[in-house]
């Protein structure tokens, strides 16, 4: 393996079992790229985690398959104007609940949120346990 794809390599899905909590379709008027939408999600993923499981001082294991969203997330800043609000939102809730994100990359055919963003249950956020 190149040096350079060392970082591409999918952590296994069957490490842990996964429920689906919540998903929807993002409703915008105006058509979002695909790499903010990924950043949105791990914002409203933590969002949950802090509001609803009210977890603080931990670390949270967070799978992503956008390898853009897991660099800019562990860099905790963005050179783009369009990433980085959401970057800079991410950020701000981890230091003020104190969590600490453990980015892992995983390939899309692997990702459990994969599905559920394609085909999104009825339920949203916050009503989930």
């Amino acid at each position: 393996m190149p040096s350079s794809h060392r970082f591409r390599t999918s952590i296994p899905r069957n490490l842990w079992r996964w429920a689906t909590i919540c998903g929807w379709k993002w409703q915008s008027s105006i058509p979002e790229h695909i790499n903010k939408l990924e950043l949105k999600a791990v914002y409203t993923a933590l969002k949950w985690r802090v509001a609803r499981q009210r977890l603080r001082h931990s670390r949270v294991l967070r799978l992503v398959d956008s390898m853009l969203s897991l660099q800019f997330l562990n860099k905790g800043r963005s050179s783009s104007h369009k990433l980085r609000r959401i970057t800079k939102k991410c950020c701000t809730l981890l230091v003020a609940s104190r969590l600490f994100l453990v980015l892992s990359y995983i390939d899309t055919k692997q990702n459990p949120a994969d599905r559920p963003s394609r085909r999104p249950t009825k339920r949203n956020w916050a009503s989930a346990k």
